[in-house]
């Protein structure tokens, strides 16, 4: 029993100040660890830690040794229950957020948890309402209810990505370009295309077989193996959609992964490509808990590219 209460207390006094203890559950495995609470994004910082962000303006930190910490944000003027950050991205030692009732960007340093600094957005001085924030070198992206994707650097600067740009960016810092699909008159077809800024051509998601249809192509981004990461949603229906993960590089198929369909509500994006090359997915609890569950997976390379 002393044994015991010498552990314990030994995992008490390990968390930081800033933080609350919740849980020591691994968060490594593909089995998903329990997080309670309702969260609206997932991100990860190259340290190997994933974050969440709660509904309720806080963070929890999954520490790679299986630590699980809450911590409530600075407080943000107008913060309400339809005014909350919606979307997180995690860079070195900082994590920033965003929301649709705020024209900019919060950023908060790690090593300084008690502020949140602030970046305004805005276009043509107007302010816009920001669904997605991501990191792009030593920048952040958003994109805007508009469907507008911007790089926004640390002094404020903004550049406008090209129309149908995603909201991640490639390994070079430039503009992935997804067309929507095309209206065929008895159909929409989503042609599955996807390029580079300069225009040239990244991938071709493979044809679904019939009679399913490529229903979207979501871009992840690229990975420490200098493989593009993509998420391809296929379906014949409203109730039989399926998702998979491929890893490209060279403009072919590396490897390919399904993965469950998304069924936490209010996540803005349940599938996150982490720093280290796993891929982070948010879903709601099996057990019907209330919380979520995170998955950390791999996506193992099956066979050689070409070129």
């Amino acid at each position: 029993m002393t044994k015991i209460i010498v552990i314990i207390l030994a995992l008490v006094a390990a968390v930081p100040a800033a933080f609350g203890a919740e849980a020591a559950v691994a968060a490594s495995s593909e089995a998903g660890v329990f997080v309670a609470g309702s969260f609206t994004g997932v991100s990860a910082t190259p340290d190997g830690s994933i974050y969440l962000l709660g509904r309720d303006h806080r963070i929890v930190k999954l520490s790679p040794d299986g630590q699980q910490q809450s911590m409530p944000l600075p407080a943000v003027e107008g913060t309400g229950e339809d005014s909350y950050l919606c979307d997180m991205a995690a860079g070195e030692n900082q994590l920033a957020f965003c929301g649709y009732a705020y024209s900019g960007i919060y950023v908060l340093d790690l090593n300084k948890p008690e502020k949140l600094d602030f970046i305004k957005v805005a276009v043509e001085n107007l302010p816009v309402n920001l669904l997605m924030v991501a990191r792009s070198g030593d920048s952040w992206c958003v994109k805007d209810a508009d469907e507008r994707v911007i790089q926004v650097a640390a002094d404020g600067t903004l550049k406008h990505l090209p129309q149908y740009a995603a909201i991640e960016t490639d390994k070079y810092g430039k503009a992935v370009i997804i067309p929507p699909p095309r209206d065929m008159g008895d159909k929409i077809v989503y042609p599955g295309n996807v390029f580079r800024e300069d225009g040239q051509p990244l991938w071709i998601a493979p044809s679904a077989e019939a009679p399913r249809e490529i229903m979207s192509v979501e871009y992840l981004g690229c990975d420490k193996d200098q493989r593009d990461i993509f998420m391809v949603t296929t379906a014949s229906g409203e109730l039989d959609a399926e998702t998979s993960l491929f890893a490209v590089k060279h403009s072919k198929v590396v490897a390919r992964r399904a993965i469950p369909q998304p069924t936490a509500m209010g996540v803005m994006r349940y599938c996150r490509l982490a720093p280290d090359g796993s891929v982070l997915i948010l879903l709601a609890d099996p057990n019907e808990r209330e919380g979520v569950l995170i998955k950390r997976i791999s996506l193992t390379t099956t066979q050689a590219s070409e070129g």
